[in-house]
């Protein structure tokens, strides 16, 4: 599995689910405890990671449902409903377009 294209890690840790890393330099494993603060090195393979997707307007069809939207078809889809080019990779998420749009 390729993570990326150019510039990757030598290594990349990924925290076991309960776990997390912290600013500490001791080293020391400890269970992961609710914070306040954003964290950081999750995969994007994690379905965790997986977010909502809510789509409504003008050129969204009601009731449209989508299993899994990839981030990279947004950008697309959104330029579609503005008629603009957009030079990007995904596709135009035509399964939550109104017929004729």
């Amino acid at each position: 599995m390729e993570f990326c294209s150019t510039a990757c890690p030598d290594l990349i840790l990924v925290a076991k689910d309960g776990y997390g890393f912290a600013n500490g330099t001791t080293g020391a494993v400890t269970e992961a405890k609710a914070q306040i603060t954003g964290s950081h090195g999750y995969l994007a393979t994690n379905p965790k990671m997986n977010a909502l997707f809510i789509a409504a307007g003008r050129g969204i069809q009601k009731g449209a449902h989508l299993e899994y939207v990839h981030n990279t078809d947004l950008a697309l889809t959104t330029a579609y409903l503005l008629r603009e080019k957009f030079p990007a990779d995904g596709k135009i998420l035509k399964g939550i377009l109104k017929d004729g749009f």
